[in-house]
């Protein structure tokens, strides 16, 4: 075992000298180890005054000691230690863990990042800490053009590191890269994929052998929907496809995760799999940063999904969940850790009672984006009471299967997930809402509580967010236990793969012609080219026929259909899409696929591209302006105000601000009924800016129908620092699921009611201006 000494010195004025440490590792003991803090001053005689207190500010010891505090017997948990000599002053966190004998590998997981996010000289102490509390499944961090600086030359670095002194502590790593060189892209972009895909194919065949029995999952790019790059989701679905190829060509034991979603299953996710990429990926993963109230909607959306695509047998794993209380400075204060502390389970509970595999908490160490601190450890890597809350997580549901909700009638508020932990009952509880009075259930009669860093405690007469665990005799709890209603990860006999799976196609449009904010290509011109790769990631030579197939009279011409390509080579063609002279705003699939000739109806390597034309070319539509003077309502998240009014250009202006850690949304509302026959609309246009909006903002338009149901632009629209135009046809609005059934299933320009423009944010504050709304008239 590595021991490190950790001095924190947390001084009331400037000329103190007081400080603590202990032998522990970053402060963290083992359940029956004494603990021993040293004080140090400029005083060294004569007695400290301490003071020991809980998570929850209860004083559990005080008294008057020596330069060597011992503290025997402390229970599980989180505590601050505060020590006063005169007029200098000290505080340091000190967290108990039980005791962890064999890793768990079960759902508990935990981003860990330290490759990124923790000095290199820290690495053993990091990996350390992440036994210490029981977390046998780690997410760690790689970028590729940090060791493959030249093509086919490697320097693994800290990366090596990193990963022993994980592995050394039995640790299981999914690891993630999301970056390409820059000699990979003649633009040199890194946030791009490579513009040849054997560069992709190359690099995971090397990470596969070379971190072979270290790391034991890979996942293929980070949050490719979301800001993590630029290109659409065909261009991912064939880096996607080279990469899955090249990692099992260095392993065939290697598991690749597919990239992780950050996004609810839509259009960009949908596209994936209408290129084929069904056969090219071992695990399905996605984020969360909601409400864990709100798990089980986003899993639905997910597993929905996957049967549209025919996926089955495939795990879920919730890669990404963390929670913040707005802007933390850099580092948490006591109430913003024990709102962390206290979010941690119920994440968890609600994860994994939403059918998912696994579920991985962001994030382990000290992280902060711009004034928000995501870690359970101080930049020192002190344990915030995050920290015990994790430990307290895995001891009891580490390798937890999951039962069912358990009803308490006389609070429909009350939580109460029911999970069997090895032979025993373990329940996860707490109240949406403010605490209240709360009676026993039945089925915990004999059971034990603890808190939600892991302390025994007795029942308490009421309940809150602050949630409990309690462990009890399996029979009652699993009799009581009722299975929330979820679709079911998909299930059954996953469909034949393809024949020709190691022929991989890309098509290549042009970059002006990206839009991302449809995830589509916008024609710029009647006539658009294009190139065409095709691969042979196999050990022989292939002959086959290219096909493309586009809806008339949209036209797609290539230079030639009949192709051979060496082994592992790649074979490039060209050739041109042309719009027909009346083309409408709307989608058009072009789709690409390879046969044999000797076999035409297998199908191997798949395309699926969305191209539409752009505005430029259209023909006009009529116009509908709207009253900026009609009054728009607020409609904002129970966290969140809303203040409206007029600004400059006959725009308005919304200014919303937030609180808290829960999901921040804002959509004001216009009431549109009045304004007679709109049957002859089919889209929607306006200008938009934003300020004060960080990169995880979102601005979206939803359209309201008499029924109550909602459709709206679920990818959304990024922020924009001047005046962005942009048009959407209804036909590209997605149902949303949240709001009424639909049985008609699309909206018409007769079915809408009302009008929300506005955003989804992780910032406190954030201002948002419109003008130019109006309805439009699209040519078919």
């Amino acid at each position: 075992m590595n021991i490190l000494t950790f001095v924190l010195v947390a001084a009331q004025i400037s000329t103190t000298t007081l400080g603590l440490r202990t032998d522990a590792a970053s402060n963290v003991f083992v359940l029956g180890a004494p603990c021993v803090v040293s004080v140090n001053g400029s005083q060294p005689q004569g007695s400290v005054h301490y003071l020991l207190e809980t998570v929850d500010g209860k004083v559990v010891r005080s008294g008057d000691a020596g330069p060597t505090l011992t503290l025997l017997n402390l229970p599980v948990g989180w505590y601050s230690l505060s020590v006063t000599k005169g007029n200098e002053s000290a505080n340091v966190p000190i967290a108990v863990v039980y005791p962890v004998r064999r890793l768990p590998h079960g759902p508990v997981a935990v981003d860990a990042g330290s490759a990124w996010l923790v000095p290199p000289s820290q690495f053993r102490n990091a990996a350390e800490l992440l036994r210490l509390a029981g977390l046998g499944w780690i997410r760690e961090r790689f970028a590729w053009r940090d060791v493959e600086q030249k093509r086919g030359k490697f320097n693994w670095g800290r990366y090596d590191a990193c990963v022993a002194a994980e592995s050394a502590q039995g640790l299981r790593i999914d690891d993630i890269f999301h970056d390409a060189p820059a000699w990979a892209r003649r633009d040199h972009a890194i946030n791009r994929f490579p513009d040849d895909l054997r560069d992709a194919y190359n690099f995971c065949r090397k990470l596969a052998k070379h971190y072979r029995n270290l790391v034991q999952t890979w996942e293929v790019w980070n949050e490719a929907d979301g800001g993590f790059s630029i290109d659409n989701a065909d261009e991912y679905a064939a880096f996607l496809k080279a990469c899955y190829l090249g990692f099992k060509a260095g392993n065939q034991q290697v598991r690749v995760a597919q990239v992780s979603f950050a996004n609810p299953a839509s259009r960009y996710e949908s596209e994936l799999y209408q290129n084929g990429t069904q056969f090219y990926f071992d695990i399905y993963n996605y984020h969360e940063y909601l409400n864990p109230m709100d798990y089980t909607a986003r899993a639905e959306g997910h597993f929905a999904l996957l049967r549209r695509a025919g996926v089955v047998g495939k795990p879920v794993w919730v890669t990404e969940a963390g929670v913040n209380d707005g802007e933390t400075g850099d580092e948490l204060n006591l109430a913003q850790a024990r709102v962390q502390s206290e979010f941690i389970p119920r994440s968890y509970a609600m994860s994994l009672a939403s059918q998912t595999t696994r579920h991985f908490f962001f994030v382990f160490p000290h992280y902060n984006e711009p004034g928000v601190e995501w870690g359970v450890l101080t930049k020192g890597l002190l344990p915030y009471p995050g920290y015990s809350a994790l430990a307290a997580t895995a001891h009891f549901l580490g390798n937890a299967t999951y039962m069912g909700e358990v009803p308490v009638p006389d609070d429909h508020r009350i939580v109460m997930q029911a999970f069997k932990q090895k032979s025993l009952g373990v329940a996860v509880i707490w109240r949406n809402g403010a605490n209240h009075s709360f009676t026993i259930p039945s089925a915990l009669k004999h059971a034990h509580f603890y808190n939600a860093v892991g302390t025994p405690i007795t029942l308490p007469d009421s309940l809150g967010a602050d949630p409990l665990f309690a462990t009890c005799p399996l029979g009652p709890l699993r009799a009581a236990a009722k299975k929330l209603k979820i679709p079911e990860v998909p299930t059954g006999m996953a469909p034949p793969e393809p024949k020709l799976r190691l022929i991989v196609m890309r098509l290549n449009l042009p970059d002006n012609t990206i839009a991302r904010q449809v995830f589509a290509y916008e024609m710029k011109a009647r006539v658009t080219p294009f190139t065409l790769q095709i691969y042979n990631f196999s050990h022989k030579p292939f002959r086959g026929n290219v096909h493309l197939r586009i809806p008339s009279p949209w036209q797609v011409h290539v230079e030639r259909t009949l192709v051979d390509v060496l082994q592992m080579g790649r074979t490039t063609l060209t050739g041109h899409i042309t719009l027909p002279s009346n083309a409408g705003l709307h989608h058009v699939d072009l789709t690409g696929f390879v046969t044999l000739p000797a076999e035409p109806n297998i199908t191997s390597s798949r395309i699926d591209l969305r191209c539409l034309p752009s505005p430029s070319i259209l023909k006009s539509g009529m116009n509908l302006p709207i009253d900026r003077q009609l009054a728009w309502s607020a409609n904002t998240s129970a966290n969140g105000t809303t203040a409206i009014s007029r600004a400059a250009a006959d725009a308005v202006r919304f200014a919303f601000s937030f609180t808290g850690s829960a999901d921040k949304w804002a959509y004001p509302m216009l009431d549109v009924s009045s304004l007679g026959d709109l049957s002859r609309f089919n889209a929607i246009a306006l200008d938009y800016r934003t300020t004060d909006c960080g990169t995880g903002t979102i601005v979206r338009i939803l359209l309201g129908k008499q029924n109550g149901s909602v459709y709206f632009t679920a990818d959304g629209f990024p922020p924009a620092a001047t005046w962005k135009h942009i048009v959407v046809p209804f036909t590209w609005l997605s149902y949303g699921t949240f709001s009424a059934p639909d049985p008609v299933g699309r909206l018409l320009g007769h079915h809408l009611v009302k009008v929300m423009v506005g955003i989804n944010t992780k910032c406190t504050k954030a201002v948002l201006e419109i003008r130019n709304l109006s309805f439009k008239q699209l040519p078919q």
